[in-house]
């Protein structure tokens, strides 16, 4: 598709928002380490121990989470932690 970059821009429109406004549905080792208050090494130790989901590797050093996945495994560990 061939569109100069108002007509591609236009196209990326949700809601009045552009995508870019919107939050990732992909977050990176430093935002993540950031909202849950642990360093980035601890994040990505807990992944390698099996105690965190385990992120998709882009490349050497980077990864990322996915946001639904993060979010599905804090709430299953909040739903344990109340029952057990």
């Amino acid at each position: 598709m061939n569109c100069n970059y108002d007509s591609c821009n236009e196209n990326t429109r949700n809601n009045g928002n552009t995508l870019m406004e919107k939050k990732s549905e992909y977050i990176d080792t430093k935002e993540l380490a950031r909202e849950l208050a642990v360093t980035p090494e601890t994040l990505l130790m807990w992944s390698n121990k099996g105690k965190f989901p385990r992120p998709i590797k882009l490349s050497h050093k980077t990864r990322r989470w996915k946001r639904a996945t993060v979010e599905n495994f804090l709430n299953q560990k909040q739903i344990e932690t109340k029952v057990g």
